[in-house]
Formats: C-alpha cells, structure tokens, sequence
C-alpha cells in the first residue's frame, strides 16, 4: 500500500536548473503504469536566482507543464538537487530507540558543515553490523538503556548505519514557494540520488556507480541494496564540456554543443580536437569517481566488488564517453534506463527512450512508494 493512500494522488515533479519535469504514474499489478508526462525548458538562470519574479516564473512554467500534461492531481513529490544536501553514512552503536534521536543530532554536529538551526535533519537507519571491539562512548548527555527495554533496544554487540541527510532551510523554502506558486501542495522532498537509486538501481544487492552527469556538474552516487553509500558532486559536467569545446574550437555555445552531441570523444571527427580540448575537464570527472571508488573500498562491510556504472544525464549519450569510462574503471558502463520497471504504451517506446536520461529523476520521484 502506498504511504499517501488511495485518495492521494501524486506526480513526480523535478526542477532543475534548465527544465521542469513531471512524471504521474499509477500502481499496476506487477509493476507501476505510466498515467502523463512531460516537459519543458526553463529560462537560463531561472532557478539561480531568488527573487520574486524568478521564483513566480518557474511557478508558471511549472503550472504550464502540469497542465499540458493533462495531470489532475495537486500534490507532488519533487527532489532536491544534491549538491545543495549534505548526505553521509554514519555509524553508531544500537540502542533504544527512545534514545536514538537525540544522539543522532549530537552526532549531526560534528558532521554536518552548517548550524544545525540553518538546516532541516532527516535520518534512517540503513544497515547493521556487529560492533567493533574497541566498544563505544555514549555522547555528553545520553542517558542510560532501560534494561527492562524489550523491542525498543537493539542487540548491544550490533552497530547501526544511519543516513543522514541535512537540507538548508532556505532551500527548502525555495522549492516550497516555487510548488505553492504553481497551485499544488508538496507532499514530500527528497534528494536526487535517491530518486535516481529507485528508478535505475532498485533495491539490487550489487553495488552500482550511479553518474548523474548534469548541466552544471555530476553527482556521483553508489548505490548498495537500495541504499546510497557514497554522495560526491562535482563542477565537471556538461556545461563544462561545452565551454572546453566553445573555447578550444573558437565556436559559440550552441554550435560547441553540437559537436558534443554529434562527435563526442571520436578521434576522427575533426582531428581529434574535441578529445583534447575535453580532457582537463574529463580528466576532473574521472578523479572524482576513482575517488569515490576507492573511498567505497575502504569501508567496513562493502557488499561486494563494483562491476557496474549507470550514466544519466544528456551528457550520457555523448560518443565514446561510456566506452572511457568503461576502460578506465574496468565496469561495464551504460545509460540508465528508468522505463525499464514501467508499464507503457508499446508506440511510446521510441520517444521515452530518447527521454530515459533526462527523466531518470522525475520517473524516481514518481515511484516514490509504489
């Protein structure tokens, strides 16, 4: 049974910093049934900016996309961008569970990189693991476990893996006011790579490299039984890649950006300048994921070796990226694939897999409990 019940009906809603997306889906008896979507891109700038009449602009693009769609519901799910979130792993000894807010939030402090009265906390516990024989010191102000505790304490020789995700206030009320704006009621926010994990991953056992390759950077997320591991963002993204090119071949942006899209990394496609001009940036995106591999490798408790990763994003598509990233890492890399646990209509199959990179989110955020 859906979280929101029968009555409520939902859409996916992602806007980013180039285009508002909305994805409505219905339950099905195997898996989830495409109901709308659709699309459309957003001025340049529109949600770098925080006044009123921006704001009200991306309200009314994202009233348009609704309508258009034909989507009659009036509540939504939309994401956070991930690189405005703080997300880590954090360990912590078991313990009653009347105990384990208020250490979460002691522990919080020593993690998150803003005052905690600047952000929204949000945590969930994700695994648990036998306890390190070294033991653990209760934080100042704990108190002690209730022996007469039953089904409220945890065993005491386990560990626990806490998720915790802090989102500025400011943030938040941005995105609230923008949905507000548009008419309709937020029923929750997440982040992006959880939204990602859902429609590309699912709760497979394996870990997998998620690279959300974006306009303005790349969010770089593994994604372990359902669970993100590991969040590390970067500015190396497409938006980058066309400067490199605009720069290198002495082309304005729009032509920059075709050759990416045409040519990518082939190095017989206009003497190989793209290859070069591309690889300072490239170069940065690379040592950001063997960053986050080897940071991976390191941890206690890994389910296993990474043999996959799931690209996303426009920039995805671009020629011979895959197959470098492939031989770099030595996994198999390829497009996601959000479509691929939907149910739809088989004429639609051609347009929705052109759009699989760019809805990868929405399509997560609209699954969202199904």
């Amino acid at each position: 049974m859906s979280l929101f019940g029968k009555q409520q009906d939902f859409f996916g809603l992602d806007i980013s910093g180039t285009s508002v997306k909305v994805v409505q889906l219905k339950p099905g008896p195997s898996k989830p049934t495409l109901v709308a979507y659709g699309g459309m891109v957003l001025p340049v700038g529109s949600m770098q900016s925080d006044s009123e009449v921006d704001l009200q602009n991306v309200s009314n693009a994202v009233r348009q996309v609704v309508k258009k769609a034909k989507i009659a519901a009036t509540q939504c799910v939309a994401a956070l961008p991930g690189s405005g979130v703080f997300t880590s792993i954090i360990r912590m000894p078991a313990m009653p569970k009347s105990e384990l807010a208020d250490s979460i939030r002691w522990q919080a402090k020593q993690y998150v990189p803003s005052p905690l009265e600047e952000v929204i906390l949000d945590w969930h516990v994700v695994g648990e693991h036998a306890a390190k024989p070294s033991g653990y010191t209760k934080p100042p102000g704990g108190g002690q476990p209730d022996p007469r505790a039953d089904d409220d304490k945890l065993p005491s020789d386990k560990e626990i893996e806490v998720m915790l995700i802090a989102a500025p206030i400011a943030l938040v009320r941005k995105y609230v006011k923008i949905i507000s704006g548009a008419g309709l009621k937020p029923l929750a926010l997440e982040i992006e790579p959880l939204s990602l994990a859902r429609s590309i991953v699912g709760v497979r056992q394996e870990p997998t490299v998620v690279l959300d390759i974006g306009q303005a950077g790349s969010e770089i997320s593994i994604v372990e039984n359902g669970v993100i591991r590991l969040n590390r963002n970067t500015t190396a993204g497409g938006g980058a890649l066309t400067r490199a090119i605009s720069q290198s071949l002495g082309v304005d942006a729009n032509r920059a950006e075709q050759f990416k899209r045409d040519f990518g990394l082939r190095a017989d496609k206009l003497e190989g300048q793209i290859p070069k001009a591309t690889k300072p940036v490239l170069d940065t995106l690379i040592s950001e994921i063997r960053r986050s591999l080897d940071f991976y490798r390191e941890q206690p408790h890994p389910l296993g070796e990474i043999r996959e990763m799931v690209a996303v994003g426009g920039t995805s598509r671009m020629p011979e990226l895959l197959p470098l990233f492939s031989g770099t890492f030595g996994v198999e890399a390829k497009i996601g694939d959000p479509w691929a646990n939907i149910n739809y209509a088989s004429g639609l199959k051609q347009q929705l897999q052109e759009l699989a990179p760019s809805f990868s989110v929405t399509v997560g955020l609209a699954m969202r409990e199904m």
